[in-house]
C-alpha cells in the first residue's frame, strides 16, 4: 500500500496536518505512516573539563519510547485510514524527514508550518521549506491558520 508520511514534532501546532493528510489519504486510498525524530544529542566522553564529573548519557532510546507512544494515541484520531508510526533518532529533521520518504517510497509528505517568519527563520531555518527544496515526491504544506 502507498503510503503518505506525515512528520510530526508533537506540538499541537504540527497536528494542523493531520485533517488534510487524513483527507488526501481517504481520496487516494492510501495509508499514513505518522514520522517523528528524536534528535540525537552530541555525547561528549568523560568528563566535564575541571569538575571531575561524568557526563550523564543521553536516554535516546527512552525519548523514541515516550515518542513511539505519543504517536500511537495520535494516530487514534485518525479515523478510517491504516495507521503506522515510526520514530528515527536523526540529527537533522528535514533531512531525516526527506531520507525516510525516500526509504519507504512514500507517495507523499504532508506537513505543517510552523510559521516563523523574520529572524527566527534566518536563524532557525524553516524545516517545511527544506522539505520542499529536497523531497523527490510531492509535499504538500498545511499553513499556519489565518487569525482576523
Amino acid at each position: 500500500m502507498e503510503r503518505i508520511v506525515l512528520p510530526t514534532d508533537l506540538s499541537p501546532e504540527s497536528t494542523r496536518a493531520f485533517a488534510t493528510a487524513t483527507q488526501l489519504a481517504k481520496a487516494l486510498h492510501m495509508g499514513i505512516t505518522l514520522f517523528h525524530t528524536v534528535p540525537e544529542p552530541v555525547v561528549l566522553t568523560g568528563a566535564m573539563p575541571g569538575s571531575g564529573m561524568p557526563l550523564p548519557e543521553p536516554d535516546v532510546k527512552g525519548a523514541c519510547r515516550e515518542a513511539e507512544q505519543r504517536l500511537h494515541v495520535l494516530g487514534e484520531s485518525i479515523q478510517d485510514v491504516p495507521i503506522e508510526v515510526k520514530v528515527r533518532a536523526a540529527p537533522v529533521t528535514a533531512d531525516a524527514i526527506v531520507r525516510f520518504a525516500n526509504d519507504i517510497d512514500a507517495w507523499g509528505i504532508v506537513m505543517a508550518s510552523h510559521g516563523r517568519s523574520g529572524v527566527r527563520r534566518l536563524v532557525l531555518g524553516s524545516v517545511a521549506e527544506i522539505v520542499l527544496r529536497r523531497a523527490t515526491c510531492p509535499v504538500v504544506v498545511v499553513p499556519e491558520e489565518a487569525t482576523d
